[in-house]
């Protein structure tokens, strides 16, 4: 999901790919047409439309109705302090510990020896890099 932020408009200008209805007036839009879409309610609208040029302070009006009817978004989640590539690190150590156990009960004569001369595999051993990786990009 994209964060949204105050810098981002919610109105874009472009042309359409797929022919839609202009929400502010009805009329039919053909894929083509330059159209403003609007990313909050995902709706597009003539350009030039009668609607929005004759009743400007009503078409706002609709579109706060618009999402007041909208549930409202689950609140914000509290930013947690952690170690960068502390996940990683965990999900790293977990799958190595649970093959150096798999390997040790299947084989319980050869299974250190079997972990000495075999590495951990590649899928292993990226979430070691990923964690090392996050740690270096974090300061």
């Amino acid at each position: 999901m994209i964060a949204s932020d105050a810098a981002t408009p919610t109105v874009k200008r472009m042309k359409l790919r797929y022919a839609g209805t202009c929400s502010q007036c009805g009329a039919p839009l053909d894929a083509g047409v330059t159209a403003d879409y609007d990313r909050a309610s995902k709706t597009v609208s003539c350009v030039e439309c009668p609607a929005r040029r004759a009743m400007p302070d009503q078409a706002e009006a609709s579109a706060a109705r618009r999402h007041a009817i909208t549930p409202d978004l689950p609140p914000q989640l509290e930013v947690v302090d952690g170690t960068a590539g502390g996940s990683a690190a965990r999900e790293f150590d977990r799958r190595h510990d649970a093959r150096q156990q798999r390997v040790q009960t299947n084989h319980p004569k050869i299974g250190k020896f079997l972990l000495a001369v075999f590495d951990d595999p590649q899928y292993t051993k990226a979430w070691s890099r990923g964690a090392v990786g996050a740690r270096q990009l974090s300061g």
